[in-house]
């Protein structure tokens, strides 16, 4: 699998108190430690798998047959990263993919609408929400806010062949 420092990775040993939790490789040491190689720091939707004792700094060794090496965080993840844990309720996915042809979503484009650059998250009265915007607007990620200066855009449709 070629695991390295600043993987992302899920555990996928059914075994393990930490499955299907997501965190970061932060080490790689062959120290012959039983609990395994691969130092992981777990994210802070993982704290509650510990209890009170958690703190940033400990990490947790795993081989690599235990972990999946994952391409981002996610969604959830990225929302507490965010947001803490406290701030939401709800989170909402996107019900189509992120593509730089889909258009920003900000009200304030009223002749051209430019092409996306970036999905964000923005809190909107405690419901998270993915919105596709311009170079202009990604300043707004993780933003809480209690008005909405987003439209619904068309989104491009790739044809099925």
């Amino acid at each position: 699998m070629d695991l390295q420092i600043g993987d992302i990775v899920t555990v996928i040993d059914e075994d393990l108190m930490l499955f299907n939790h997501q965190g970061k490789i932060v080490e790689i040491e062959d120290d012959e430690d039983e609990d395994g190689p691969i130092g992981v720091r777990f994210s802070r939707s993982s704290r509650s798998v510990f209890g009170i004792d958690w703190r940033d700094e400990n990490l947790i060794g795993f081989f690599e047959k235990e972990l999946r090496k994952d391409d981002d965080w996610t969604l959830e993840n990225q929302a507490i990263q965010k947001f803490g844990t406290r701030m939401w309720h709800t989170l909402y996915e996107a019900s189509w993919p992120f593509s730089e042809q889909n258009l920003c979503m900000s009200e304030e484009h009223m002749g051209e609408i430019p092409n996306a650059t970036k999905r964000i998250l923005i809190n909107f009265v405690g419901t998270i929400y993915p919105i596709d915007v311009c170079k202009d607007h990604e300043y707004l990620d993780g933003m809480c806010g209690e008005t909405w200066p987003f439209v619904d855009r068309p989104v491009s449709q790739q044809v099925a062949s």
